[in-house]
């Protein structure tokens, strides 16, 4: 026979003989269940088995069975709580699983980045600096040049009124008053006129009888009297002609245009003033933008300082330094690997120091046993590799949702997390030992109870076998709450009897 069908022939007895293990497995667990009612296990209590076993009265212990992982009720978390503004590479780390002492550097980071943006940054302020000091200098300036603005405009303005003033107050009065004065002198010149033509003409009647020489004289008189009366008439008419050109147009034209400077005035000084307004707001507002860099940039400049002061971590406390997020092992993710050259995020657990002052035991509850177990109850731990170590502790936290005990596996059993602290301590002790705990869920008092190897089972009935002065006898008993050591008996024995128990079964 060949190789190949040897590893085959064998493969049959191997996989049966794997069958037949899981079975006995199995039938030793059900087995368990059935006398314990699926949710206890084997008290800690060292049980004497002997051949018989008096009946009495008493109490005993249900309790469960569980192991747990030990942990200190505190770890103080080590990650880096620099804001990440740059790349944070490692260049300096103490070994994983490691002693420390308070004080003691854990990690340190890479500073070059963060020297490099100080470095521009100061840079960036003394340049802001300048412009603002140049910004401010630009401001009395402009300052200076609006007040000469504002003063030509408002003195253009105040010209404008005073000539506007003027023009009403005296130099209309003025010219109205005499160009009436001309119109009166030139209504009397032709009265004047009138009268001494008017004489004349009499003159010349009352003498007509007069000689020709003396006539002669006369008409020439009359002639320029007339000549007098035309010309007084041309002159009147002249001066109320100037008169009414003057109300009707060189009046309001004068007034007009004076009324029109002041109002050129007064847009002026409002322009004046906007302008002014305008130019200061740029010059505010390029003061505010250079100050609000200054200050942006010192606080940016104040965070990156104070970031590369965390960029070094040291030790809270001393302790033992244990690499990773214990929360990422606990659900089976993967862990980062810390060395030199690695870089980590902002706020990155990047390792634990437990508080080994005090412990706690996590416990992955099964579902089945969840409502035989409440807060407060008791338990006793013990670390299998100190037998002679016995801690008690109380259960002080179940989770309140089940979850999958393999988190990506939604088949596989529910358990709830639940948390067991203890005040007793030992320098022997670390976190992530293993640890047995013994819960007890339920003390049953004062009831008569036997061992459970005296109980046996036939025919869906439960017997025991009692001792008698003519031998032994099978008597037919109910039972009720019972552990992996006793069982209640409701019915059927007496306290001082005396049962067999059936050695078999402890084989």
């Amino acid at each position: 026979m060949n190789r190949g069908k040897l590893s085959t022939s064998l493969r049959k007895p191997i996989a049966t003989l794997a069958v037949i293990a899981l079975l006995a497995a199995g039938g030793y667990f059900a087995f368990a269940r059935a006398i314990g009612g699926g949710a206890e296990n084997p008290e800690r209590k060292s049980v004497t088995v002997d051949k018989f076993f008096p009946m009495k009265r008493g109490d005993f212990n249900i309790t469960i069975m569980l192991d747990g992982t030990l942990d200190a009720s505190k770890n103080h978390q080590i990650k880096c709580e620099a804001r990440g503004h740059f790349e944070m590479k490692i260049v300096k780390l103490v070994e994983d699983k490691s002693p420390v002492k308070e004080g003691d550097v854990l990690f340190d980071f890479s500073t070059e980045k963060y020297e490099k943006a100080i470095q521009d940054l100061n840079s960036q302020i003394e340049e802001h600096q300048n412009n603002l000091i140049q910004a401010r200098e630009d401001l009395k300036m402009t300052d200076s040049s609006n007040l000469n603005n504002i003063t030509s405009a408002s003195d253009a303005l105040r010209n404008a009124k005073d000539a506007l003033q003027k023009y009403l107050d005296l130099e209309a009065r003025k010219a109205r008053q005499e160009m009436q004065k001309t119109i009166a002198k030139a209504e009397d010149k032709l009265a004047q006129a009138k009268a001494s033509w008017s004489k004349t003409k009499e003159d010349l009647a009352a003498n007509q009888t007069q000689d020709s020489a003396r006539v002669a004289q006369y008409e020439e008189a009359i002639t320029k009297a007339a000549q007098a009366v035309e010309e007084a008439e041309t002159a009147l008419e002249n001066a109320e002609h100037n008169y009414r050109v003057y109300k009707q147009y060189d009046h309001p034209q004068k007034l007009r245009g004076l009324r029109d400077a002041l109002a050129r005035a007064s847009l002026g000084m409002e322009k004046a003033m906007v302008e002014s307004r305008g130019r200061i707001a740029q010059v505010e507002s390029r003061i505010r933008r250079f100050k609000e860099n200054v200050d942006s940039s010192k606080d940016r400049l104040k965070e990156i300082t104070e970031d590369m002061q965390r960029l070094k971590i040291v030790s809270p406390v001393d302790g033992i330094i244990t690499f990773g997020d214990p929360r990422r092992a606990r659900y089976g993710g993967d862990q980062k690997e810390l060395k030199v050259g690695v870089a980590v995020n902002a706020n990155e657990i990047l390792g634990t120091i437990p508080d080994l002052s005090k412990f706690m035991v996590q416990v992955m509850l099964p579902e089945d046993y969840r409502s035989k177990i409440k807060l407060d109850l008791s338990a006793s731990l013990r670390s299998p590799a100190f037998p002679d170590l016995v801690m008690e502790g109380k259960i002080r936290e179940i989770s309140p949702m089940a979850v999958n005990i393999i988190r990506w596996d939604q088949n596989s059993p529910k358990v709830y997390e639940t948390k067991i602290f203890t005040d007793s301590a030992d320098k022997r002790l670390m976190p992530g030992m293993t640890v047995k705990v013994e819960i007890v869920s339920e003390t049953v008092a004062n009831v008569l109870y036997a061992p459970v190897e005296a109980v046996y089972h036939r025919e869906g009935s439960q017997y025991c076998r009692v001792k008698t002065l003519t031998g032994n006898r099978e008597v037919e008993v109910e039972t009720g709450r019972s552990s992996i050591h006793y069982v209640e008996i409701v019915s059927g024995l007496e306290e001082g009897q005396t049962v067999l128990l059936q050695r078999d079964s402890l084989q």
